[in-house]
């Protein structure tokens, strides 16, 4: 970063600011605010009403959408291991292939490709529990089969009773 004039000139006027008159720039809403509406002892130019809406805007999301980055993050990884560049994954998209109870319960599920030669997206997924991802992924590191792990998930997709009553038992 070049320091030129300019940069030394506002530093001598954020300087005299603070010392003489006890205010500060905030960069935000772009106002003069007194030093008491900043943290204390420390020199962000962020005013603490907007360090809050920063903190707000982190910790205020639905739990659809909490499921959804949760789940969009395990897909990319896998897609990652399949040698996929990209997955084309919705909000929307995800939120209508679960149901309520996968949302609410969305850290025992896992969104894999049905075909792992094709990307991931709603026409080729299946929504697998955290366990059956894990064995299907360590067959697919080991063998690469296509085959194999198609069949794989058609077994584990076709007994879906077992496999609601697996997450069950792991959420007690």
């Amino acid at each position: 970063m070049k320091v030129g004039k300019n940069h030394e000139k506002y530093e001598k006027l954020s300087l005299l600011l603070e010392q003489d008159l006890g205010l500060r720039v905030c960069f935000k809403c772009n106002k003069i605010l007194p030093l008491e509406a900043f943290k204390p002892n420390t020199q962000t130019n962020t005013c603490r009403e907007h360090l809050r809406e920063k903190q707000r805007r982190f910790v205020v999301g639905t739990p659809a959408r909490r499921a959804f980055n949760c789940l969009r993050c395990k897909a990319r990884a896998d897609s990652i291991a399949f040698g996929q560049k990209s997955i084309k994954f919705s909000f929307n998209e995800m939120t209508k292939i679960l149901t309520e109870k996968q949302i609410q319960d969305y850290t025992h599920y896992s969104v894999i490709p049905r075909r792992p030669n094709e990307t991931l997206s709603v026409d080729n997924h299946a929504v697998v529990t955290v366990r059956q991802r894990k064995y299907i992924m360590t067959r697919w590191q080991e063998s690469k089969d296509a085959e194999q792990y198609e069949c794989d998930i058609a077994c584990f997709l076709s007994n879906k009773f077992r496999m609601e009553n697996e997450t069950e038992s792991v959420a007690l």
